[in-house]
């Protein structure tokens, strides 16, 4: 899985210490454990999700990931490589893009904080050799999403 998208530079001198301080935003990736219901995981990735006072919801263990916690998070270009069997991966049902903070944020009289900004997610599926169509079944999923106006872009 790899997330990729492009920051607007701030060209202040403090920036080149702060990551936060140089990129305009960052964006990060999760995806739904095994076990998780789908409400657990979007109060876990999303603030707004849970009631006032209530805490993150916590998670089990996200094996299988390659990199994982110990994955460099400097950048814009976010990779990483989980391994799994195929029932642990339509278990792991749904994936969160989500921003991080940087200057639009932190400067807010400049206006920027509610800006949209695209990028890129791939997703790759590797198999043993086996005689199953894994490209119609995924293509007429996306189809369906794109035409239900769920927040995906080809």
């Amino acid at each position: 899985m790899t997330l990729s998208y492009f920051v607007e530079p701030n060209p202040s001198f403090a920036s080149a210490i702060d990551p936060a301080r140089y990129q305009s935003f960052g964006l990060r990736f999760d995806l739904k454990r095994a076990r998780e219901t789908e409400r657990n995981f979007m109060r876990r990735v999303n603030k707004d999700d849970r009631d006032e006072g209530d805490l993150r919801p916590v998670n089990e263990d996200n094996d299988g990931w390659f990199f994982g916690p110990k994955s460099v998070s400097a950048g814009s270009v976010h990779m990483d490589i989980w391994e799994g069997s195929a029932v642990e991966l339509a278990a792991r049902d749904l994936l969160y893009v989500f921003p991080i903070s940087g200057w639009w944020r932190e400067r807010k009289a400049l206006g920027r904080a509610e800006s949209k900004s695209r990028y890129a997610l791939v997703v790759g599926i590797e198999t043993p050799d086996v005689d199953v169509d894994l490209i119609t079944p995924i293509a007429t999923e996306l189809a369906n999403l794109i035409a239900a106006g769920v927040a995906i872009e080809t």
